[in-house]
Formats: C-alpha cells, sequence, structure tokens
C-alpha cells in the first residue's frame, strides 16, 4: 500500500506534463477602435484643472504598441489560443508627481475580424514616476459591449435613456461627451494612508470618454481634475 501511495506524485507529474499545450504567433494590437477613443494620438501637452484652480499637466506620448509574440495556453487548437494584444498611452506629469498608463487590451481571435473583437481598458498609475501604486481600473469598451450599469460601485457606463433611446450627453469641465466610462478602482495601494491610517488609492476614480481618453480622474482627497479643452 505504501508504495502505491509514494506513486501517486509521481504519477500526477506526468498527467501534468502530459497536458497539451496550443501555440501561435501572435500579432501587433490593430484594433481601429483605438483611434475611436484616442482620436489624438500625438504626442502633446494636456493640462487638468480642478475646481479650485489647481492645474497639473502632463505630457501625453504616442501608442507603445507590442512586439509579436509567441501565444500559448491550454486550447485544444493552435487557432483557439486567444492572444492579448496592448496598445499603451501614457500621461506623464510635468513635475514627476503622478503618470497614468492608459493599456488598450485587445483579445485577437485568429477566427474573427479586428473590429469583432473585445476590447478592454486599463490604467497603470504611478505616484511618483517610477513608484507604481496598486489599482484596478478594467473596463471592457468593446464597440458591442453592452452599456449596463452592471456594478455601480466599480464601473459606471453613460447609458442611453429609457424612453428615448438616445444616449443624454454628459457635461464634464464644460464640454459634452457622448460616450463616458467611469471606472473606479477596486485595489487600495499599499504604503499611502489617510489620517485615520487606511490604506487609500492614489486615484480613485478615472473617467474616459470615447475620442479623448482620459478625461477626468479623482485624487485620494477627493479633488477632480478635469481635462482642460484645448
Amino acid at each position: 500500500m505504501k508504495k502505491y501511495l509514494l506513486g501517486l506524485p509521481l504519477f500526477a507529474i506526468v498527467l501534468t506534463a502530459c497536458d497539451p499545450v496550443s501555440e501561435r504567433e501572435c500579432g501587433v494590437f490593430d484594433h481601429p477602435e483605438l483611434t475611436s477613443w484616442q482620436a489624438d494620438t500625438s504626442e502633446a501637452t494636456v493640462q487638468f484643472m480642478t475646481d479650485d484652480g489647481t492645474t497639473l499637466d502632463f505630457i501625453r506620448q504616442t501608442p507603445l504598441l507590442n512586439a509579436p509574440f509567441l501565444g500559448a495556453d491550454g486550447a485544444s487548437n493552435d487557432e483557439d489560443v486567444i492572444c492579448e494584444l496592448t496598445a499603451q498611452i501614457r500621461l506623464q506629469a510635468t513635475d514627476n508627481s503622478l503618470a497614468m498608463t492608459s493599456i488598450y487590451k485587445q483579445q485577437e481571435n485568429s477566427l474573427l475580424e479586428s473590429e469583432d473583437e473585445s476590447l478592454f481598458f486599463d490604467i497603470l498609475v504611478e505616484s511618483p514616476v517610477g513608484r507604481e501604486l496598486v489599482g484596478t481600473y478594467l473596463a471592457d469598451i468593446s464597440i458591442k459591449a453592452e452599456r449596463v450599469i452592471f456594478d455601480p460601485v466599480r464601473v459606471i457606463y453613460l447609458v442611453p435613456d429609457e424612453e428615448s433611446g438616445e444616449v443624454v450627453p454628459e457635461v464634464i469641465g464644460g464640454q459634452s461627451y457622448e460616450d463616458v466610462i467611469r471606472i473606479n478602482s477596486v485595489d487600495s495601494s499599499p504604503g499611502v494612508e489617510d489620517e485615520r491610517g487606511e490604506a487609500i488609492d492614489i486615484v480613485q476614480q478615472i473617467v474616459i470618454a470615447r475620442e479623448f481618453g482620459i478625461v477626468a480622474f479623482t485624487d485620494a482627497a477627493d479633488r477632480v481634475f478635469v481635462r482642460v479643452a484645448n
């Protein structure tokens, strides 16, 4: 009996080693919806301002696309492997106090056209620049994604009016936006505490809008920074 029991771990290892792994070459981010959410992808200075006039200037960098890579997972066929392709657009404060990198994630499926693939938005926050903070801002921004308030604590979509079926534009900082998503962070940043000693996020909420990318964000002190129109 003891010999049988001792043989079980080795048998499990052999089975694990035999699990099929499918692979395929993954391409470069090419989802056409990127330019819908970030129409201007040139390097530029972007200013955000609070109600009391406090300003924060950022340098917006041009998109950084992923390099081709070999994708692998437990899919039954190579063509079923889903590749996560990325395009990153970085906003870095000129005083190096804060950086926000928007990460657009394309779920590349070899059986679908690029425009039909899922597209997600996430963000990496650094404060100060070089110190990455814990925070998750993931949201589905696919053009066909159902615009519902599925989690008002997590993600809030601007949805169509129930009676007219039309989306009522939201005015932020005096500018009207027709497709807005508010994303609340779900993780706290270690080492950052409030007056009660509780962990808080440097950036509590990110607001993105079609054509403009990030148009507002709320910091740990509940100050709302709104993008200043050019």
